[in-house]
């Protein structure tokens, strides 16, 4: 099976999900969805779109991804931009963020409602 790309992923953002009023930093409330149980995660985790996909121009400042239908906790790698299944959803009551975690298999459908500031 083939790694899930960044082309893979769609983003879902309307004008009622985009706040405006920062000074410096706008605020975003869109979701990406991606999988079909056809392809697997990535070494790094699941691939963000390009920034514009966001309608940002420059940086995400902070990424927040809230809690997903499927199964996993998700957290955001800025470093490789992108985002990482942690742990199985209900086995952990504090998240301790470590490196090496890996899932296998097919990704089904999953869709991640995201809350990014940024410009």
């Amino acid at each position: 099976m083939a790694d899930i790309a960044q082309a893979d992923v769609v983003v879902t953002q309307t004008m009622d999900d985009e706040d405006y009023s920062g000074q410096r930093t706008n605020l975003m409330f869109p979701s990406i969805a991606f999988g079909n149980a056809s392809l697997t995660y990535p070494t790094y985790g699941v691939p963000l779109p390009d920034l514009s996909k966001f309608r940002l121009k420059s940086h995400i400042k902070r990424l927040r991804i809230q809690a997903p239908l499927d199964a996993y906790i998700y957290r955001y790698d800025p470093t490789v931009r992108t985002a990482n299944p942690v742990a199985p959803y209900g086995t952990i009551r504090m998240i301790v963020i470590s490196s090496g975690a890996e899932f296998s298999g097919a990704i089904p459908a999953t869709v991640l409602p995201l809350e990014i500031r940024g410009a």
